[in-house]
């Protein structure tokens, strides 16, 4: 992790509780790394923060909102 001031990780977690999800994913880690890396946990799938703003997201995928506008956007987000 050199030259990196902080990393962002986001993964799923599908239901399960975000501190046990992030331990996990901790354990993965080199011993220097905890530190300086943020884990977002959301609750179903990272899809769902991505598109959260779905008129900026579907700006830069080039389709339309909407599509992305559902209660669950994994697979309108893949397709894009």
């Amino acid at each position: 992790m050199k030259g990196v001031d902080a990393a962002v990780f986001l993964t799923d977690g599908n239901g399960a509780d975000w501190r046990d999800v992030q331990v996990r994913e901790r354990k993965k880690l080199p011993p220097e790394g905890p530190a300086r890396i943020v884990y977002g946990v959301p609750d179903r799938n990272v899809e769902c923060w991505l598109c959260a703003n779905a008129e900026w997201l579907a700006s830069r995928l080039g389709v339309v909102a909407d599509d992305l506008r559902t209660a669950d956007p994994k697979r309108p987000f893949a397709r894009a």
